[in-house]
């Protein structure tokens, strides 16, 4: 019986795939203006997936920003459990969603970037000047090395930006058509490939959490136009003006509002404006980061409730 006991344990414990599992992009989902002869790496995701044992909701797909891999969901710096676990746990299976824009190890191609550590340090609110961390800082700055050793290098899919665009949402399309009915969360820049997926796609979540969204904003009424089939929450952290974030979170604000116009739930999870201070544009890894993810699942079991 023991060892029955010690196995289940262990299943319980086992928290995703062997290895990020590639995901070939499904050609129906391709844009009609795609050019023809596409090399796989160009289409192919990758994805972990920390299966629940027992389900008690929809499984979640979860959107790293663009140019950043699913570590940003699968764990923290400082050896914490990432959102992955915590969802897993809470018997929702997760699928962490890497596109295709972003190399895997050993991988090189012409034209790759990687996000500047100095960039992230002032432009994702973990201190002032690089190396010198805000007082309040919710972000594990100790381990911070660690993080930005880990930095996967990313490539643009095209050179015109919306067939880039358009690629990257074939791709989580062909990842919804297998996982969905589902939530989503995207991080930053990943929600216009979420808002180019509904647009492309006949399906569409059941729920939408962005975190300091990007790439809906220059046309809160248009997204919202996007939006309107399921309940949105947005997420903003502390600093926001001082990473030149304001008009991100002034046009997400005129989405949501847009959204509630139209009836449909539409909230926003302010951090600062709760008196919560220093958290980052790295959400999911701030120290804070289990207590924000009980409650984006309190809010995805009852989105009708008022958020908190």
């Amino acid at each position: 019986m023991r060892s029955i006991l010690v196995l289940l344990a262990a299943l319980a414990a086992a928290p995703l795939t062997a290895a990020p599992v590639p995901l070939q992009t499904d050609s129906e989902f391709l844009p009609e203006d795609a050019p023809e002869g596409l090399p796989t790496t160009v289409l192919t995701a990758h994805v972990d997936t920390y299966r629940a044992l027992e389900e008690t909701g929809d499984p979640v797909i979860m959107i790293p920003a663009p140019g950043l891999d699913g570590d940003v969901f699968t764990g923290t710096p400082d050896g914490r459990e990432g959102w992955a676990q915590i969802f897993r746990e809470a018997g929702r299976t997760v699928h962490v969603f890497t596109d295709p824009g972003i190399l895997m190890s050993g991988e090189s191609r012409e034209n790759a970037r990687r996000w500047s550590a100095d960039g992230i340090w002032t432009s994702w609110g973990l201190g002032p000047e690089p190396g010198e961390p805000y007082e309040d800082t919710r972000y594990p700055v100790q381990d911070f090395e660690t993080f930005t050793e880990g930095l996967p290098d990313h490539v643009a899919l095209s050179e015109d930006r919306e067939l880039d665009r358009a690629l990257r949402a074939a791709s989580l399309l062909t990842l919804m058509e297998d996982a969905c009915p589902c939530a989503i969360i995207a991080q930053s820049g990943a929600a216009g490939t979420v808002m180019r997926a509904v647009q492309m796609g006949e399906g569409a979540p059941e729920a939408l959490v962005l975190i300091e969204p990007d790439g809906v904003i220059a046309d809160p009424e248009a997204s919202a136009e996007t939006f309107d089939r399921f309940p949105v929450l947005a997420i903003f952290g502390d600093r926001i003006e001082e990473r030149d974030m304001a008009r991100r979170k002034e046009g997400t604000a005129a989405m949501l509002e847009a959204l509630r116009d139209k009836g449909v739930t539409a909230a926003m999870m302010d951090l600062p404006g709760e008196g919560i201070a220093g958290n980052t544009h790295l959400l999911p890894q701030d120290v804070n980061s289990a207590a924000l993810a009980e409650r984006v699942l309190r809010w995805l079991d009852d989105p009708s409730m008022p958020e908190g």
